[in-house]
C-alpha cells in the first residue's frame, strides 16, 4: 500500500513463483532466449522491503545479500524505468530482507521488482491523481527482467516470448501439498541458459507444444533446464529422488534451479517429507494448493 504520509514507512511483502512447466522454445538473434512456461505465485517463502522517504537523489537501497549489487538489481531498474514516466516519483529508502533464496529458480529479485513498480504506481494515483495505468506498468514490468510482468499479474498463468506474454490459468487439481527444498546452491540463470545452449539442445526443443490453454495439469510436469543442471549439480537429482521416495505424485526442479519441489495428495506424506529435509539441513516450505485461481494458502498450509 501507499504511503499514508511522506514520512511513513511502507512494508511490502514479495512472494515467489515455481514453474510447473518450461520449455525453452528458442535462441533468439539478440542472445536472448523465448520460453513456454506455466507460473505458480507462491506466497512462502517471501521477501520484505521497508520502504521510507530517501535523503539522496533516486532510490537508496540497503541490503545484507552476499549476491545482490545494491547498485545495480531489479529494484534500481525498475525504479529507474518508472521514474520517467511518472508525473511525480519520490526519493526512496529501500531496506530489502531477503529470505526467497538466490539462484534458486523462484524469481525472487523479479517479485521485488513488481512489488516496488506496484508501489510506485499506487503512489502516484494518490500524488498526481492517476497513476500510468496498467498497460504501461506491464510494458515497464517486461523491460526489467522476463518474471517480473508475471508478478504484476501475480496469478497462475502461461507465459510466452520473453516473458511479456501472459494467458492467466486455472490450475486442474484438487487440494495438493507442494514441498518446497531449497539446497544451498547457487545456480546462475545465464550461466544454465549458456549451458543449455552447449548442449545444442535449441534445434531438438526450439518448438511450441500444443498443451490446453483454459487449465494447467499437474502432469504435464516439465523443465528444459533439468537436463543440463542436474549434471553440473548432482545433489540436486538426488533430492528429486528422495521426494519421489518420500512419496511425491510428481516432482520438479523451478527455473533454472537450485529449487525443487514435490507434490503430495496426503497433508501427513508432505509434513513428513518437510520434517526429513529439515533434518537433512535443507530450507523447505510446504504449503496446499486448492483447484482453481486461488491457489496458495496462507502460512504454511496446514
Amino acid at each position: 500500500m501507499p504511503r499514508q504520509n511522506p514520512e511513513e514507512e511502507a512494508v511490502l511483502y514479495s512472494g515467489c513463483k515455481i514453474n510447473l512447466y518450461l520449455r525453452i522454445t528458442g535462441r533468439l538473434a539478440n542472445g536472448y532466449h523465448s520460453l513456454q512456461s506455466f507460473m505458480l505465485p507462491l506466497k512462502n517463502p517471501f521477501d520484505t522491503l521497508r520502504i521510507s522517504p530517501g535523503k539522496q537523489p533516486g532510490l537508496t537501497l540497503i541490503c545484507a545479500e552476499k549476491y545482490l549489487d545494491v547498485r545495480n538489481n531489479t529494484l534500481q531498474k525498475a525504479y529507474a524505468l518508472f521514474r520517467p514516466e511518472a508525473a511525480a516519483c519520490p526519493d526512496l529508502k529501500v531496506v530489502l530482507e531477503k529470505n526467497v533464496p538466490a539462484g534458486a529458480g523462484l524469481g525472487g529479485g523479479s517479485a521485488d521488482a513488481a512489488a516496488l513498480l506496484l508501489f510506485l504506481e499506487q503512489d502516484l494515483e494518490k500524488t498526481a491523481g492517476s497513476g500510468l495505468g496498467r498497460e504501461k506498468l506491464l510494458e515497464i514490468a517486461a523491460k526489467v527482467g522476463m518474471d517480473v510482468p508475471f508478478f504484476i499479474l501475480n496469478q497462475p498463468a502461461w507465459v510466452y516470448g520473453m516473458g511479456e506474454k501472459l494467458l492467466p490459468c486455472a490450475l486442474a487439481c484438487d487440494k495438493i501439498y507442494l514441498v518446497l527444498v531449497c539446497p544451498d546452491i547457487h545456480v546462475s540463470t545465464a550461466w544454465a541458459y549458456a549451458e543449455w545452449d552447449k548442449m545444442q539442445l535449441t534445434r531438438q526443443q526450439a518448438q511450441d507444444t500444443n498443451l490446453p490453454f483454459t487449465e494447467f495439469n499437474l502432469q504435464y510436469l516439465f523443465n528444459s533446464f533439468e537436463q543440463t543442471v542436474f549434471a553440473c549439480f548432482p545433489q540436486l537429482v538426488e533430492i528429486k529422488q528422495k521426494l519421489f521416495e518420500l512419496g511425491a505424485v510428481n516432482a520438479l526442479m523451478s527455473g533454472s534451479g537450485s529449487s525443487l519441489f514435490g507434490l503430495f495428495y496426503a497433508r501427513t506424506q508432505a509434513k513428513a517429507a518437510e520434517n526429513v529435509f529439515k533434518r537433512l539441513g535443507f530450507r523447505v516450505y510446504t504449503q496446499a494448493i486448492i483447484q482453481g485461481r486461488r491457489q496458495v494458502g496462507q502460512g504454511n498450509g496446514f
